[in-house]
Protein backbone atom coordinates (compact mmCIF):
# COMPACT_ATOMS: atom_id res chain seq x y z
CA UNK A 1 0.00 0.00 0.00
CA UNK A 2 1.35 3.47 -0.95
CA UNK A 3 0.75 5.95 1.04
CA UNK A 4 0.81 9.78 0.67
CA UNK A 5 1.56 12.03 3.59
CA UNK A 6 0.52 15.69 4.08
CA UNK A 7 2.38 17.82 5.53
CA UNK A 8 0.11 18.00 8.58
CA UNK A 9 0.87 14.86 9.17
CA UNK A 10 4.30 15.65 9.73
CA UNK A 11 3.60 18.76 12.10
CA UNK A 12 1.15 16.34 13.93
CA UNK A 13 4.44 14.31 14.99
CA UNK A 14 6.31 17.68 15.72
CA UNK A 15 3.73 19.12 17.49
CA UNK A 16 3.28 15.81 19.66
CA UNK A 17 6.75 15.61 20.81
CA UNK A 18 6.14 19.09 22.29
CA UNK A 19 7.79 21.61 19.68
CA UNK A 20 4.13 23.71 19.01
CA UNK A 21 0.92 23.53 19.78
CA UNK A 22 -0.76 20.22 19.51
CA UNK A 23 -3.64 20.27 16.68
CA UNK A 24 -4.73 16.45 16.60
CA UNK A 25 -6.58 14.36 19.15
CA UNK A 26 -4.75 11.18 21.67
CA UNK A 27 -6.66 8.71 19.79
CA UNK A 28 -5.69 10.18 16.21
CA UNK A 29 -2.05 10.47 17.41
CA UNK A 30 -2.16 6.95 18.78
CA UNK A 31 -3.35 5.58 15.17
CA UNK A 32 -0.46 7.36 13.57
CA UNK A 33 1.98 6.24 15.88
CA UNK A 34 0.72 2.42 14.81
CA UNK A 35 0.20 3.31 11.38
CA UNK A 36 3.89 4.59 11.45
CA UNK A 37 5.42 1.72 13.70
CA UNK A 38 4.09 -0.95 11.45
CA UNK A 39 5.11 0.04 8.33
CA UNK A 40 8.29 -1.47 8.65
CA UNK A 41 6.78 -4.78 8.62
CA UNK A 42 3.07 -4.44 6.55
CA UNK A 43 5.04 -3.07 3.59
CA UNK A 44 3.59 -0.03 3.41
CA UNK A 45 5.46 2.71 1.50
CA UNK A 46 5.30 6.56 2.22
CA UNK A 47 5.58 9.07 0.12
CA UNK A 48 5.01 13.02 -0.29
CA UNK A 49 6.48 15.17 -2.62
CA UNK A 50 8.27 18.73 -2.78
CA UNK A 51 5.15 20.53 -2.07
CA UNK A 52 5.22 19.59 1.38
CA UNK A 53 8.79 20.72 2.02
CA UNK A 54 7.79 23.86 0.59
CA UNK A 55 5.19 23.82 3.15
CA UNK A 56 7.85 23.40 5.47
CA UNK A 57 9.82 26.22 4.47
CA UNK A 58 6.76 28.43 5.34
CA UNK A 59 6.26 27.25 8.77
CA UNK A 60 7.83 30.40 11.36
CA UNK A 61 11.70 29.89 11.89
CA UNK A 62 11.40 28.79 16.03
CA UNK A 63 9.27 25.64 14.97
CA UNK A 64 10.59 24.79 10.93
CA UNK A 65 13.98 23.07 11.98
CA UNK A 66 12.62 20.14 14.09
CA UNK A 67 9.76 19.68 10.85
CA UNK A 68 12.63 19.65 8.52
CA UNK A 69 14.43 17.16 10.45
CA UNK A 70 11.44 15.02 10.99
CA UNK A 71 10.60 15.11 7.35
CA UNK A 72 13.95 13.78 6.43
CA UNK A 73 14.11 11.39 8.70
CA UNK A 74 10.61 9.38 8.34
CA UNK A 75 11.24 5.75 7.75
CA UNK A 76 10.40 4.44 4.14
CA UNK A 77 9.64 8.07 2.96
CA UNK A 78 10.18 7.85 -0.63
CA UNK A 79 9.60 11.61 -2.92
CA UNK A 80 7.66 11.16 -5.68
CA UNK A 81 8.59 13.11 -8.50
CA UNK A 82 6.24 16.20 -9.00
CA UNK A 83 3.51 15.62 -12.30
CA UNK A 84 3.16 18.80 -13.80
CA UNK A 85 -0.05 20.66 -13.09
CA UNK A 86 -0.80 22.30 -16.24
CA UNK A 87 -1.56 20.52 -19.75
CA UNK A 88 1.42 21.62 -21.46
CA UNK A 89 -0.73 23.71 -24.01
CA UNK A 90 0.05 27.27 -24.29
CA UNK A 91 -2.87 29.70 -24.46
CA UNK A 92 -1.89 32.42 -27.41
CA UNK A 93 -3.44 35.31 -27.42
CA UNK A 94 -3.87 38.19 -25.18
CA UNK A 95 -2.24 37.47 -21.71
CA UNK A 96 -0.72 33.97 -22.93
CA UNK A 97 -0.27 31.19 -20.38
CA UNK A 98 -0.97 27.63 -20.00
CA UNK A 99 -4.17 25.50 -19.46
CA UNK A 100 -4.31 23.80 -15.99
CA UNK A 101 -4.49 20.37 -15.85
CA UNK A 102 -8.25 19.16 -15.80
CA UNK A 103 -7.97 16.87 -12.49
CA UNK A 104 -6.09 19.72 -10.89
CA UNK A 105 -8.96 21.80 -11.67
CA UNK A 106 -11.77 19.63 -10.70
CA UNK A 107 -9.78 18.75 -7.16
CA UNK A 108 -9.43 22.94 -6.26
CA UNK A 109 -12.83 23.32 -6.57
CA UNK A 110 -13.33 20.55 -4.11
CA UNK A 111 -10.58 21.17 -1.82
CA UNK A 112 -8.99 24.82 -2.47
CA UNK A 113 -5.83 25.58 -4.42
CA UNK A 114 -2.87 24.37 -1.52
CA UNK A 115 -4.84 21.47 -0.75
CA UNK A 116 -5.81 19.99 -4.60
CA UNK A 117 -2.09 20.49 -5.20
CA UNK A 118 -1.34 17.94 -2.63
CA UNK A 119 -3.70 15.44 -3.57
CA UNK A 120 -3.00 15.87 -7.36
CA UNK A 121 0.45 14.84 -6.39
CA UNK A 122 -0.90 11.58 -4.53
CA UNK A 123 -3.19 10.70 -7.47
CA UNK A 124 -0.45 11.18 -10.16
CA UNK A 125 2.05 9.03 -8.56
CA UNK A 126 -0.41 6.09 -7.75
CA UNK A 127 -0.93 6.16 -4.15
CA UNK A 128 -3.64 4.08 -2.89
CA UNK A 129 -3.98 6.78 0.41
CA UNK A 130 -3.80 10.64 0.83
CA UNK A 131 -3.25 10.42 4.86
CA UNK A 132 -3.97 13.28 6.81
CA UNK A 133 -4.94 14.97 9.32
CA UNK A 134 -7.37 17.50 8.18
CA UNK A 135 -10.68 17.30 8.62
CA UNK A 136 -12.03 18.97 5.80
CA UNK A 137 -9.90 16.85 3.83
CA UNK A 138 -11.37 13.88 4.88
CA UNK A 139 -15.10 14.67 5.03
CA UNK A 140 -15.01 14.69 1.72
CA UNK A 141 -14.47 11.62 -0.98
CA UNK A 142 -12.43 11.37 -4.08
CA UNK A 143 -13.37 8.53 -6.56
CA UNK A 144 -9.24 8.03 -7.36
CA UNK A 145 -7.98 8.32 -3.94
CA UNK A 146 -8.60 7.48 -0.18
CA UNK A 147 -8.31 10.38 1.68
CA UNK A 148 -8.25 9.39 5.38
CA UNK A 149 -7.02 10.01 9.09
CA UNK A 150 -5.00 7.72 10.55
CA UNK A 151 -7.76 6.13 12.75
CA UNK A 152 -9.33 5.43 9.52
CA UNK A 153 -6.26 3.93 7.54
CA UNK A 154 -5.91 1.88 10.87
CA UNK A 155 -9.73 0.21 10.76
CA UNK A 156 -8.67 -0.47 7.03
CA UNK A 157 -5.02 -2.45 7.65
Amino acid sequence: MKIYLDTNIISTIVNKIGFNRLDINEAEYEALSSVILGSISSGMKFCTSKIAGEEIDKIPTQYREMHSLLFQLLPQLEFVPEHRTNSNLLLLGVGGGSVPDPLLLKLSIKFGNEDARHIFQAIKNEADVFLTSDTKITKNSCELIKLLKPSQLIKLL
